[in-house]
C-alpha cells in the first residue's frame, strides 16, 4: 500500500504472504535529487550481484520487494554513469587543448566581427571567465580607425569584449583608458598549447611607467581600477601568475658610458663590461595591493661577449641602442621567466627562484628552455650543445615551492593537447598520479612515473621532434621521417602510425602541425606546419585507438571556414579561431 511520506515522496509498505520468511522491507522513495549520487562502481556491482542472488531464493511477494530493490540499484548505477560522464567532460574542458566534441567535421557555430575597421592590433581571445570568452582589441581611438589616430597623434586604447561562448553574443564591453597588457597569454614559457585558460578575473596593466594603473575585470565585465603606490622610473608592472600583479624594480641606475658598437663577427657588441643593479621582484593582490611575495635577484656582470639583447631597445630605423631599463617576461600559472639587463631568471608562482641562468659568455654554452608543463610544474632544461631539441640535456621538474620534484635525463615531450588523463600531476606536494611523463634522450623514448622511476624505454625511431596529443592512453608524436605515431603510455609500444608531412629536422612540432586538439576519442590536427599564412591548411580527425581517419576538411572548404592565417585555440571546451578581425567558433 502506498501513502505520502514526510519527505514529500511515497512510502510503500510491502506486506508479504503468511508463508513469507519475515516482514518485508519498507522503502521510502523521496523526491529525486537533481544531482546524481557519487557511488563507486565496485559498490554498484556488488549491490546488483547480491540483489540478483536474493531474488533467486525468494518467493513471489518477496520478489515484488526485490524488484524495487533491483530497480533502485540499476537506477543508481545509471545515475553514477551519468555522473562519471559529467566528470569526464568537466576534466576534458579544463584540460589543455580539450574540446567537448570533435567527432564530426568542424563547422561554424557562430562568428563575430566586433570592432570592425576600428580594430588595430587585432581581436584575440585572452581568457575565459566562466562561460564568457574575453577578447582584447586595440584601437587607435574609440571614434576612428588607428591610422587616423596615429596621424593625429592620438594614443591607442585597449577595449575588452566579453562574448558568450555558446552563442557569440556580446555580453559586455570594457574600454580601458590606454593601451593595456592583459593576462598571461596562451603561448608563454616556451609552450604554445593553443589553449586559452579559465580564470576568475582578468588583470590588465593600463599604460606604462609611472602613470600605469591596474584594471581588474570580472565575469560581468565590471572593471575595478587601482593606482599602485610607489611607482617610479625604476619600476615596471606586469600581469603575474594566477591573477596577481607583479612589480619589477631595479635597485639603482644603469651604468653610464655603456653603448653598442658595430662588430664584424657579431653584428654588434657592448663596448665594455659592467655590473647592472640588482632587481626586486614582488607580487601583490591585483585588487587590493596586499603583498603575496617578495624576491631579490642579484644581477650578473654583463661582459663584452654577453647576450646583449636584454639590455637593448630598437629605434625606428631598426638599429639597436643600449637601454639598461628593459624588462621582458613570459608568464603562466606555474610561474614566470624574467629577462632584464644582467638577469635571466625563472620564478615559480610562489616567488621562489627555480633557476638563474648566466648572462655573460657562459650563457652561450647552454641554451635555457623553460616550459609550463601540461599537468603542472615547470620543466627547466639547459641544452649542453646549445641546441633547441632538448635531447642532450637533463630536465629538472620543479613544483610551486621551487623545489626539485624530479630530475630527468632528457627532454620532456609535453603535448599541445590532452584529455586530462595519463599524465603525472605536479604541484606543491610533489608529483602524483598513475600516469607517466614521456621524455627522450639521444637514443630512447622513456616513460617515467610520479616516483621518478622508469616505467619503460623504447628506441626513439623514427626520431621524435615533439608531442601533439596525449589522450585515451596514448601519446601522439611527430617525427623527422614525416610520420605521426601513437605510443602506448603504459608500455611504450607503438600502436599505429600515420603519414604527417612536415619539415624534416624542424626541431619541434611546429614543423608538422599548426594545431592539435582532442575530445578524448579523436585527435584533430591542423596541417601543414610552418605555414607562411598563404598556404591553405587542412583539418584531419584521427581515431586515437586505430589511427583511422574519422573525417577531413581541406581545400577551399577549409579555407572558407578558417582562413589559413587564422590562429585557433581551445577555450573551455570550445574551439575558436581568429584572423585578427573575425572570431569564429567551429566546435
Amino acid at each position: 500500500m502506498a501513502r505520502h511520506g514526510r519527505s514529500g515522496g511515497l512510502t510503500f509498505e510491502l506486506v508479504p504472504d503468511d508463508d513469507a520468511d519475515g516482514p518485508g522491507p519498507v522503502l521510502a522513495l523521496a523526491a529525486p535529487d537533481p544531482t546524481p549520487p557519487s557511488i563507486p562502481p565496485s559498490m554498484l556491482t556488488t549491490a546488483v550481484r547480491r540483489a540478483l542472488g536474493w531474488l533467486r531464493s525468494r518467493s513471489r511477494p518477496q520478489l515484488v520487494a526485490g524488484g524495487v530493490v533491483l530497480a533502485l540499484a540499476v537506477g543508481a548505477a545509471g545515475a553514477a554513469a551519468v555522473l562519471r560522464d559529467r566528470e569526464r567532460e568537466a576534466t576534458l574542458r579544463a584540460a589543455p587543448g580539450g574540446v567537448a566534441d570533435l567527432s564530426q567535421p568542424i563547422h561554424e557555430r557562430w562568428s563575430s566581427t566586433i570592432g570592425g575597421e576600428e580594430a588595430g592590433a587585432g581581436l584575440w581571445p585572452i581568457a575565459a571567465l566562466g562561460d564568457v570568452v574575453v577578447l582584447a582589441e586595440t584601437r587607435g581611438d574609440l571614434d576612428g580607425p588607428p591610422s587616423l589616430a596615429a596621424r593625429d597623434g592620438r594614443e591607442s586604447r585597449t577595449v575588452l569584449h566579453g562574448l558568450d561562448l555558446d552563442t557569440g553574443a556580446e555580453r559586455w564591453q570594457a574600454p580601458l583608458d590606454a593601451e593595456a597588457s592583459c593576462g598571461t597569454g596562451p603561448g608563454d614559457l616556451g609552450q604554445s598549447r593553443l589553449t586559452i585558460g579559465r580564470v576568475t578575473q582578468v588583470v590588465c596593466v593600463v599604460g606604462a611607467g609611472q602613470d600605469a594603473t591596474v584594471a581588474v575585470v570580472d565575469a560581468d565585465g565590471q572593471v575595478t581600477t587601482r593606482v599602485p603606490d610607489g611607482l617610479d622610473e625604476h619600476t615596471t608592472l606586469l600581469p603575474g601568475p594566477r591573477g596577481t600583479l607583479v612589480r619589477v624594480r631595479q635597485l639603482g641606475d644603469p651604468p653610464e658610458g655603456v653603448e653598442l658598437v658595430v662588430d664584424t663577427a657579431m653584428g654588434w657588441r657592448l663596448n665594455h663590461e659592467f655590473q647592472p643593479p640588482d632587481v626586486q621582484v614582488s607580487a601583490e593582490d591585483a585588487l587590493t595591493g596586499e603583498a603575496r611575495w617578495d624576491t631579490r635577484i642579484e644581477a650578473d656582470v654583463v661582459d663584452e661577449g654577453s647576450n646583449w639583447w636584454s639590455c637593448t631597445t630598437w629605434d625606428g630605423a631598426g638599429e639597436p641602442r643600449f637601454d639598461g631599463r628593459t624588462v621582458a617576461a613570459s608568464t603562466a600559472d606555474q610561474g614566470m621567466r624574467l629577462w632584464m639587463c644582467g638577469v635571466d631568471v625563472v620564478l615559480t608562482a610562489s616567488g621562489r627562484v627555480a633557476h638563474q641562468h648566466p648572462v655573460g659568455e657562459a650563457s652561450f654554452a647552454g641554451m635555457l628552455m623553460v616550459s609550463a608543463l601540461t599537468d603542472g610544474g615547470l620543466g627547466i632544461s639547459v641544452s649542453a650543445d646549445g641546441g633547441w631539441d632538448g635531447r642532450t640535456s637533463s630536465t629538472v621538474v620543479v613544483g610551486d615551492d621551487g623545489g626539485e620534484v624530479m630530475r630527468l635525463p632528457g627532454g620532456v615531450l609535453d603535448p599541445w593537447a590532452t584529455d586530462g588523463t595519463g599524465g603525472v600531476v605536479v604541484g606543491g606536494e610533489g608529483a602524483q598520479g598513475a600516469g607517466v611523463i614521456v621524455m627522450r634522450d639521444a637514443t630512447s623514448l622513456i616513460g617515467v612515473g610520479a616516483d621518478g622511476a622508469q616505467r619503460w624505454a623504447v628506441p626513439d625511431r623514427p626520431r621524435s621532434e615533439g608531442a601533439l596529443v596525449r589522450a585515451a592512453g596514448v601519446m601522439l608524436l611527430a617525427g623527422g621521417s614525416g610520420e605521426m605515431w601513437a605510443v602506448d603510455l603504459g608500455t611504450g609500444e607503438t600502436r599505429w602510425t600515420a603519414p604527417l608531412p612536415g619539415v624534416p629536422g624542424s626541431g619541434g612540432t611546429w614543423g608538422y602541425a599548426r594545431g592539435a586538439w582532442t575530445d578524448g576519442t579523436v585527435a584533430v590536427l591542423r596541417t601543414p606546419g610552418a605555414a607562411d599564412g598563404a598556404e591553405p591548411t587542412a583539418w584531419t580527425a584521427y581515431d586515437l585507438r586505430t589511427g583511422a581517419v574519422v573525417w577531413r576538411l581541406d581545400g577551399a572548404d577549409a579555407d572558407a571556414l578558417v582562413p589559413s592565417q587564422s590562429e585557433c585555440a581551445a577555450v573551455a571546451g570550445r574551439l575558436l579561431c581568429s584572423d585578427g578581425s573575425t572570431l569564429v567558433r567551429v566546435a
